[in-house]
């Protein structure tokens, strides 16, 4: 099973040099959403981690990580 990894978000979000400002705005959310997202509060969907993996020039496979159940 795949889960979404909140430590990849803010791993390449801090390495590209971006805010948690610039993310929300660029995928037009509110920065608490950001926030929630990288505290693992929320995991975005799957259409966001689209827009996500587009936004950071990565694969959508980049944000995920195999969980056993």
């Amino acid at each position: 099973m795949k889960k979404f990894d909140y430590k990849k978000l803010i791993e390449i979000r801090e390495e590209r040099g971006y805010s948690q400002v610039d993310v929300a705005y660029f995928n037009e959310v509110v920065l608490a959403t950001v926030k929630n997202w990288e505290e693992d509060e929320t995991t975005p969907d799957a259409n966001m981690i689209g827009k996500l993996a587009s936004y950071f020039k990565v694969s959508t496979d980049y944000f995920y990580i195999e969980v056993k159940e």
